[in-house]
């Protein structure tokens, strides 16, 4: 096989990992802090169109034959991704629960703090399966050959994440946050 043909090969291959191990996590939070796993990240967010885009912004830089064509591809694939992302992601949502959350409580940063006391166990026992979980994630990355278990593996951390966070805070997007119209 052809050097270059290997080295886009592997790119793409890294790429797909990084979108995977993502799109795992996003899954986990989802799962874990809204119990819907696709809340955060439906099946078309980063589709294939997205990923196609997204190796084209990568590409862009490698193969023009100018500044100016290579701006050109670039922001081209950079114009599909984002709209790819805007209309199928969501997954800016957790974020802003929970900065809506601080603010509607007014921070009380002792409650959280009690409430991270009542359920150290909780955190704890999550805490520990993240960490070990991403140590073993980093040192296998250079080496996935199964994407569903690198899928599986980041979805723990998610929902361990989810978890924590509700532990931590108390607060139930389902049941605390409620927007009206």
């Amino acid at each position: 096989m052809d050097p270059f043909e290997v080295k886009h090969m592997a790119m793409y291959q890294n790429l797909l990992q990084w979108v995977t191990a993502y799109k795992g996590l996003m899954h986990g939070i989802g799962a874990g802090f809204y119990e819907d796993p696709k809340y955060l990240c439906s099946d078309k967010c980063l589709d294939e169109e997205a990923m196609e885009a997204l190796y084209n912004m990568l590409e862009g830089f490698n193969h023009g034959a100018g500044a100016m064509e290579t701006s050109a591809k670039f922001f081209a694939a950079a114009m599909t991704f984002a709209q790819s992302t805007m209309d199928n992601c969501n997954s800016h949502q957790f974020i802003y629960d929970i900065i809506t959350f601080t603010f509607m409580t007014g921070f009380d940063k002792w409650a959280l703090i009690a409430n991270f006391c009542m359920k150290i166990d909780i955190v704890l026992f999550a805490g520990a399966g993240i960490f070990q979980a991403i140590i073993l994630k980093l040192i296998q990355w250079g080496n996935v050959i199964n994407l569903l278990e690198l899928y599986d593996g980041w979805r723990n951390i998610g929902q361990n994440l989810g978890t924590i966070t509700i532990a931590v805070t108390g607060f139930r997007p389902d049941k605390n946050l409620i927007l009206e119209d």
